[in-house]
């Protein structure tokens, strides 16, 4: 196998190909040649550009590209990749999708999460950015692009998305939340205590949050931490000096939070409430809570593995999986209440009850959330399957049959053949085999392997051809 250097020599190898070819405008060979360096060297940057700009032009810039089944071949076998988290894989299949059409929002979301993953983070907000261009009312999209560029520090571009996101969805709880934290976390990039390597690296000319320092104000008669030295003490001393004024509070539990220090972060958030009664302090506790609870279950998830034999530890995540959930629904029935119009927050809290097998709750929720157009799909395929645990077959298909026209098969293809496949075992159910054998060959026709789908078909092919 190559080193990383060879790799890199080969690769620059590939550009000089490359260059001579789009000088010529000879595209084909020009994206052949980028793609080529892409593989060896994935995080690079400039060749990635050049890629997506050969692409182009080998469509002309027309924005369009080619619309085929190859297309949605390759964004079907992209996302099954990405599940597997084969993030090399997902890359290589994405881009071959490009090459036919480098304007398409999934393939393009695709190579962006391949990108995070690896933590080509820059590469990844850049995808994400062209596929949002492409998709410009996809919140998903947006929110991973804001991701993105928060991991790089870039808060005041992470900001902007957020509040595009708040426009598009303004019962968007989230967005709401993350416009406050990355406020204050760009006021801790402000004081330079972000990419300080220690407390004497901060960025002296800054004034801090405690201007009036009082180097002998110690009790303990220890030297204490000046101004400008520690993030964590400046916001303390900011609390001391205002404790009735809650932004401190928020800016260092902020702070907590983007150090991975889940526990204070709480216990500051906490702390603020009993300052402020602010329901989006108390939102921030409860997503922080959430955020601590999610870690100590995968904590555990990762013990259990370790030890498969260890009986305690599986004990232990089951009773902190239960306890997530409980959470979960406890909040997002909270939420529920507090924003009655938000249907995303109905379909969060119906996924939870339809999980722990409380059909009857969740179908309600879902009729409701049925209402908003974005997610119109997914809340009619749940409500279907709620509809099938509790033994309502023909509200079922009803249910199931009004999704369809909704799903888009190009960036939803697990949707769209679960949705088929249930429709095929509903139908099958009730004898009618030429409806099930419908459904079934749709589900085939996208993807072969799917379930037991193949051999339910040729079931009832069989079937059919005895009688």
């Amino acid at each position: 196998m190559a080193s990383e250097e060879e790799k890199r020599k080969i690769a620059r190898q590939f550009f000089t190909r490359a260059t001579q070819a789009e000088s010529k405008q000879n595209w084909d060979y020009a994206v052949e040649m980028w793609q080529n360096a892409v593989k060896l060297v994935p995080d690079n940057q400039e060749f990635r550009l050049h890629l997506r700009l050969a692409q182009r032009q080998k469509h002309g810039n027309s924005g369009k590209g080619t619309k085929s089944m190859t297309v949605r071949s390759l964004r079907s076998k992209a996302k099954k990749a990405s599940s597997k988290e084969e993030w090399a894989e997902t890359d290589i299949i994405a881009e071959q999708g490009l090459n036919l059409n480098p304007w398409d929002a999934g393939l393009l979301a695709e190579v962006a999460r391949s990108c995070f993953e690896r933590g080509f983070h820059n590469m990844a907000a850049i995808n994400y950015n062209w596929a949002v261009e492409q998709d410009k009312e996809n919140i998903d999209l947006m929110k991973k692009l804001a991701e993105s560029l928060e991991i790089q520090a870039k808060y005041k571009e992470a900001i902007t998305i957020w509040e595009r996101i708040h426009k598009l969805d303004p019962m968007d709880s989230n967005a709401r939340s993350k416009v406050t934290q990355l406020h204050a976390e760009t006021v801790m990039d402000r004081g330079g205590y972000e990419d300080a390597e220690d407390t004497k690296s901060v960025k002296q000319e800054q004034k801090s949050a405690y201007d009036d320092f009082d180097p002998g104000a110690s009790k303990s008669g220890q030297p204490e931490v000046g101004p400008g030295m520690s993030a964590e003490a400046d916001l303390k001393r900011a609390i001391r000096k205002n404790p009735e004024t809650v932004e401190p509070y928020l800016k260092l539990a902020s702070y907590y939070r983007s150090n991975k220090q889940l526990e204070q972060a709480a216990e500051t958030l906490k702390e603020g409430m009993q300052v402020s009664g602010d329901p989006k302090v108390r939102e921030l506790y409860e997503d922080v809570s959430l955020d601590l609870n999610r870690h100590n279950y995968e904590l555990a998830r990762a013990e259990a593995a370790a030890d498969p034999d260890d009986e305690i530890t599986k004990d232990n995540v089951k009773a902190l999986k239960i306890e997530l959930m409980k959470q979960e629904i406890s909040v997002l029935s909270s939420r529920v209440e507090t924003y009655p119009r938000d249907n995303k927050l109905k379909f969060e809290l119906a996924k939870r009850l339809y999980q722990i097998k409380q059909y009857e709750k969740a179908i309600p929720l879902l009729q409701k959330a049925s209402a908003d157009n974005r997610i119109s799909a997914e809340v009619g395929v749940l409500l279907g399957k709620c509809f099938i645990a509790v033994k309502k077959a023909n509200l079922a298909i009803s249910s199931l049959t009004k999704a369809l026209p909704s799903i888009d098969t190009h960036d939803q293809p697990e949707i769209f053949c679960d949705t088929h496949y249930l429709l095929g075992q509903l139908f099958e159910a009730k004898k009618d085999l030429a409806k099930a054998e419908e459904h079934y060959n749709e589900v085939i026709g996208l993807d072969y392997e799917y379930r037991d789908a193949l051999q339910r078909l040729e079931k009832i092919q069989g079937a059919e051809g005895e009688e």
